[in-house]
């Protein structure tokens, strides 16, 4: 499965509670302060939100995205982004370990663990993958993963 392929997962969770709900597309851009065609794209699978986006999405529909461990949250929401640093140190790992286990450089490591621009959803669930934890959607009150 591709990084790619792997966000789009998490969408699809989003897209499915989004219809359970019966919140229309437009509805949906105008919650999020995106144009319908934005909207548009994430149904098509044409592109992902950012993490943000993903977030406030998740969180108008009553999820959120969290970091999860054998059942634990670790991390969740908007902080994830701030927390990749911490959540490889609990791991015992370094950058250099995760690097290898990217086939990337650790300068790649480094630029996404002190990154201050807006990451993107593949990058964050990529990185939270390769360290070990799984990015999932919970409940809004749930402190156990759901099954997304």
């Amino acid at each position: 499965m591709t990084r790619q392929s792997a966000a789009h997962d998490l969408i699809t969770g989003l897209i499915a509670r989004t219809n359970q709900l019966g919140i229309t597309r437009q509805d949906l851009a105008d919650a999020l302060g995106v144009s319908i065609c934005t909207v548009n794209g994430w149904y098509r699978g044409a592109w992902l939100p950012s993490f943000a986006r993903a977030v406030a999405w998740a969180q108008h529909i009553g999820l959120r995205l969290a970091v999860v461990l054998d059942g634990r949250v670790c991390s969740e929401g908007a902080a994830i982004p701030g927390d990749l640093m911490q959540l490889r140190r609990s791991r015992g790992l370094l950058q250099k370990d995760v690097a290898a286990r990217g086939r990337t450089r650790r300068e790649v490591i480094y630029t996404r663990e002190r990154n201050r621009r807006e990451p993107g959803l593949a990058m964050v669930h990529d990185h939270v993958t390769l360290l070990g934890y799984q990015l999932t959607l919970l409940r809004a009150r749930q402190t156990e993963a759901v099954g997304v």
